[in-house]
C-alpha cells in the first residue's frame, strides 16, 4: 500500500476508542459530504463521535480493528455481533440490540483539538 493510499484510508476510516468527557467514545471520520444532514452540525470536518458503550449489555468497545467490520464499514460489538452504522446516525443494523449507538456532538476547540460540543 502506498503512503497516499494509507493516508486516504485513514481519512476515510478513522476510528478509535478514547475518553471523551469521562466516557469512552468511538471516533469516525469520512468525507464531510457523506455525513447525514441530521448530525452534520455536530461534526467537524467529517469527524464524528459515538458512545463506545453498547446499547445491549453495556460492554465497551476497545481500540481494536477486531471491533470494525471492514466489509460493511460499521462498528462491531464482538461480544454479541451487534453492528452500528456511523453513517446512519449509529443505527443498529444487526445483532442483539435494536437501539442506536448514541451520537456525541463535537466541535472545534480553541486549542485546535476536537472535543465535546457544549451548549
Amino acid at each position: 500500500m502506498s503512503p497516499q493510499q494509507f493516508n486516504q484510508q485513514r481519512r476515510d476510516l478513522l476510528k478509535s476508542t478514547c475518553t471523551l468527557a469521562g466516557a469512552a467514545a468511538l471516533w469516525y471520520r469520512v468525507s464531510p459530504d457523506k455525513i447525514p444532514a441530521e448530525i452534520k452540525d455536530d461534526t467537524v470536518e467529517g469527524i464524528m463521535a459515538y458512545s463506545a458503550v453498547c446499547t445491549h449489555l453495556g460492554c465497551t468497545l476497545s481500540n481494536s480493528l477486531s471491533n470494525w467490520d471492514a466489509a460493511t464499514k460499521q462498528f462491531l460489538r464482538p461480544c454479541h455481533d451487534a453492528l452500528f452504522d456511523p453513517l446512519k446516525e449509529g443505527a443498529n443494523t444487526g445483532g442483539a440490540t435494536s437501539r442506536m449507538l448514541p451520537h456525541i456532538p463535537v466541535s472545534d476547540k480553541p486549542s485546535g483539538y476536537v472535543g465535546v460540543k457544549r451548549g
